[in-house]
């Protein structure tokens, strides 16, 4: 084996010096795509302009700027996103809350549409409009301007919104905050990105002045390092003129500052570091190995770009296959190339695990690595890998008709600030036609042994603190890693393929017993000879995807009494985790690579279904599947010891106040015997069954394979029925649970109870969840500055009897919870006395129809909407109505249905306070 070793190594470095001469051919640089209008105006500001239709009468507009916390001086840490904010509290053409109120108006949410992000090196403000309306397109182009540069910065209102940027902080902290805080300084080789988490600094947050933030923005917020880009359903020509003219005028400073790009340092060392948290649960290892990333504008730098995706594409199957091994040591793990911030990739690989095995958990994910470098990938894995990414990038091309709006913004967002090529879909194609062949195996293992190295390496021990004395030192890990290279590591090989089809002989087709079709929605509804039902929509939204979901009556409410509660809720996922029939997970995985196919069986409260995707040419694939799921499932012991495993960590890690499935109360009474016989319960009767089908099909074409897979599927003489499922006890308990060192409390305000389903019904609660969520906002938010952000949402359930939940959330100072939990609660009975704000409801109308224009030509939507329909046993053409009942919405009628649910005998609040409130 050392031979093969030192053949290899030979090889790799004749490939290099090949390689570098061969790579001299391939300097030319990438072509921008002719389909995006991309300039520079002579004060230097950016702008990328493209038209596309998906989807339809919408257009995404972004403000990207190279400004970020990366720029800050020390008394400005925190800044850059104190700026980010402040263009939301008034702008030249939009005083104070103007832009939201303006914005939501014409049916822009806020949070949910408009929103904005500070990173490192950035600093990004989102709008997505309508642009069948050309005044609001006018105004999303005007309101990207006042961002640029004409952000009013009033004093009040920055020492207003610095209590909304405190509760931000608040939100976010916690364990995984304080963690980071310490990981990212040692990952970043204590680099200025390591010292500029975007967040800031609660004494600089606390203290800064206004004069210093409107300083940041006049060094900054300059037309030379910014950038508009524009893609949507609109007239590029007249965008184009109307940014020229907008823009033009645009002032960089006289005497601008430099802005220095930052990069993180390779000193080619060693680092190793112990972080424990007194909050965090589990523990886990991470092997880190540094490179410096490369931007791609070159041929070379495609091919190079390739290879990276070559090798995530192998090494990810690799420590898949070790996560379904059976190892009990390894509860999860997971390995590939990041990018991180500071232009370095960062090969990452990970491991979850309890301190008892970390160790040996350790070891398997460093021998994953050491074998890949040692002796690179097989031909079968390369051509697997090659054919997976060949077919992706086929995929895409094929439908590019389809690409969103989003996909291109984040393209040329990633153009604009790192300087990645922005090819287009057709070059694209054509680049992989010409390199991919360029790139061998050899080349791929070459990669992988560059990467996978001594040098530049951290490693990061994460625990709890409680666990803190069995964490091992640097040099016990360093000897752990050195033991396994001393190893004599065995040569991979190629798994074992099962050359069969997944069902040996064809079930029988069933006959149709009736069909009809769903008028106004283009649905056609079966009854199968077995008494299934199926439900098919066909579309062009996505091409050659077909998306679908079922469900039967039942689920683990049977077995919530006794012994049986635990192995029914983990039915599905360990006979999913064991593979199908004949095949074993790992011999599935390899039939599957071909297929573009996800079919997932799913147990959960009340139901029992199989759901997932396939593209148009492997429907029956899926429905064989489905068949299988059925009438097959794999009994599999190896499966069920790994997955038992792994909730058994997941307990040991567990806060104990969590009350999952994998809280251990007696995982012991996890019986594969009673998960296998529970699951062929739940499946015997597909009477009870109802599918549906959304997507790119013909139900000519799917007819004859519904009639044989689904058709053919065992069924007793009728179905199950709502009422075999007993009701769920009402149960209404308001609760403290102290948790936490972080000085924040987490409020939730419920109000549940019996519910009278009806279309009218579930319009007025999604109209009263619209407008308390805009009075909440616009009180506890832009008036008392209290919180930062709030939830309001609604639940249905209809099995095993009608009944709603009605939620308000939100994060805030311990101090603040009783009056703004008050305040909250003065809002819902300011609604029940005299109704809500008309212009509130307004703008719920506005919203609801713009969300609905985009949403009827959407597959996922009709897929939801439909099972769920379904399941109501409800009329499904009420969605053709959505515009009718918004307009029936009034102040009167929110307010009589508040008056109704939303009572003092149906309300509970649950705190979530830190552990020093309980003194």
């Amino acid at each position: 084996m050392p031979n093969l070793t030192k053949l290899k190594h030979i090889c790799f470095v004749l490939l290099s010096f090949l390689s570098g001469a061969a790579m001299a051919q391939y300097e030319n640089p990438l072509p921008v795509d002719p389909n995006v209008k991309v300039g520079k105006l002579p004060n230097g500001f950016t702008y990328y302009v493209r038209k596309n239709v998906e989807p339809k009468n919408r257009a995404i507009l972004y403000l990207a700027t190279k400004i970020g916390s990366v720029l800050e001086d020390d008394n400005q840490r925190g800044v850059a996103h104190f700026v980010e904010h402040m263009g939301f509290d008034g702008t030249t053409h939009y005083p104070k809350n103007e832009l939201i109120n303006y914005l939501q108006k014409a049916g822009v949410r806020f949070g949910a549409d408009i929103n904005a992000f500070t990173s490192f090196d950035e600093t990004v403000y989102q709008l997505p409009i309508p642009t069948d309306d050309p005044s609001i397109l006018s105004n999303g182009i005007q309101i990207i301007r006042d961002w640029a540069q004409e952000a009013t910065l009033d004093p009040a209102e920055i020492d207003k919104e610095r209590n909304v940027i405190l509760e931000e902080k608040r939100l976010r902290s916690g364990s995984g905050e304080r963690i980071n805080g310490k990981i990212y300084p040692l990952v970043l080789n204590n680099s200025r990105y390591g010292k500029r988490m975007p967040i800031g600094t609660e004494d600089v947050l606390t203290a800064v002045k206004p004069e210093t933030i409107k300083q940041f923005y006049h060094d900054w917020y300059r037309p030379d390092l910014e950038a508009i880009i524009a893609v949507g359903d609109f007239d590029v020509d007249k965008i184009v003129q109307t940014i020229k003219d907008k823009f033009s005028d645009l002032k960089n400073p006289e005497n601008e500052k430099e802005r220095t790009v930052y990069h993180v340092s390779l000193t080619d060392g060693h680092q190793f570091g112990v972080i424990t948290d007194q909050e965090h649960r589990g523990t886990s290892a991470e092997i880190l190995l540094k490179r410096q990333a490369t931007v791609m504008r070159t041929e070379a730098d495609y091919i190079n770009n390739i290879t990276l995706s070559m090798f995530n594409i192998l090494i990810q199957s690799r420590y898949r296959e070790l996560k379904i091994s059976g190892n009990p040591e390894i509860a999860n793990t997971s390995a590939g190339v990041k990018l991180y911030p500071g232009g370095i990739n960062v090969y990452d690989a990970h491991v979850g695990t309890v301190p008892q095995n970390l160790e040996a958990s350790l070891k398997s994910i460093w021998r994953e690595s050491v074998k890949a470098a040692k002796f690179g990938f097989t031909h079968d894995e390369f051509v697997k890998a090659y054919r997976t990414f060949y077919g992706s990038k086929t995929y895409a091309y094929q439908h590019r008709d389809k690409i969103t709006s989003a996909t291109y913004v984040n393209q040329y967002l990633n153009n604009f600030l790192r300087g990645d090529a922005i090819p287009g879909e057709w070059e694209d194609m054509k680049l992989t036609e010409y390199l991919l062949p360029k790139i061998s195996l050899l080349s791929v293992d070459q990669f992988c042994n560059q990467y996978i190295s001594s040098s530049n390496r951290d490693i990061i021990i994460l625990g709890a603190e409680k666990d803190k004395d069995e964490l091992p030192d640097m040099q016990t890990v360093e000897g752990w890693l050195n033991d396994v290279l001393k190893e004599d590591i065995a040569v991979p090989t190629d798994a074992d393929v099962k050359n069969q089809p997944l069902i040996a002989k064809k079930p029988s087709k069933s006959k149709i017993t009736s069909q009809k079709l769903i008028d106004g929605i283009h649905v056609t509804e079966l009854v199968l000879s077995n008494g299934l039902k199926v439900a098919i929509k066909p579309t062009h939204f996505e091409n050659s995807l077909i998306r679908f979901t079922s469900f039967g009556i039942g689920g683990t409410d049977p077995y919530d009494q006794g012994t049986d509660r635990l192995s029914a809720v983990t039915s599905a996922a360990i006979i999913k985790a064991g593979g199908l029939g004949d095949f074993t997970a790992t011999q599935l995985k390899q039939f599957l690579e071909n297929h573009q196919v996800i079919v997932s069986p799913y147990i959960d409260r009340y139901f029992e279904g199989i759901a997932g995707t396939c593209t148009t040419r492997n429907l029956e694939i899926a429905l064989q599947m489905i068949n299988q799921y059925f009438t097959n499932p794999r009994k599999d012991s190896l499966a069920y010891n790994t997955y038992l495993n792994k909730l058994k960590t997941a307990a040991a890690n567990r806060s104990p106040d969590n009350d999952s499935v994998a809280k251990g109360r007696n995982l012991n009474e996890i019986s594969l015997n009673r998960v296998y016989d529970i699951y062929k319960e739940r499946f015997c009767n597909a009477a009870d069954f109802t599918f549906v089908f959304v997507g790119d099909l013909d139900v000519k074409d799917i007819v004859p394979l519904l009639e044989r897979y689904l058709g053919s599927l065992p069924s007793t003489s009728h179905p199950d029925n709502y009422a075999t499922v007993k009701p769920a006890p009402f149960i209404r308990k308001s609760k403290i649970t102290y948790s936490g060192i972080e000085p924040k409390a987490n409020v939730t305000l419920r109000f549940l109870g019996n519910y009278n389903y009806s279309n009218e019904n579930n319009t007025q609660l999604q109209a009263l969840t619209e407008v308390l969520k805009i009075r909440l906002v616009e009180r506890l938010r832009l008036q008392e500055r209290a919180i930062y952000h709030t939830d309001v949402y609604y639940n249905i359930t209809t099995v095993p009897n009608s009944r709603f939940t009605f939620t308000i959330n939100f994060v805030c100072a311990p101090q603040n919870v009783e009056k703004l939990s008050m305040d909250a609660l003065d809002e819902i009975t300011q609604i029940k006395n005299t109704g809500p704000d008309a212009v509130n409801v307004e703008k719920y109308k506005a919203a609801r129809k713009r969300l609905m224009e985009t949403q009827l030509n959407n597959n996922t939507f009709w897929l939801n909407y439909l099972s769920q329909q379904y399941v109501n046993q409800a009329d499904a053409t009420e969605v053709l109505n959505y515009a009718a009942m918004a307009d029936q919405v009034t102040p009167e009628s929110i307010k009589t249905w508040a008056n109704k649910y939303l009572t003092t005998e149906n309300y509970e609040r649950r705190l979530v306070l830190p552990e020093t409130a309980k003194k």
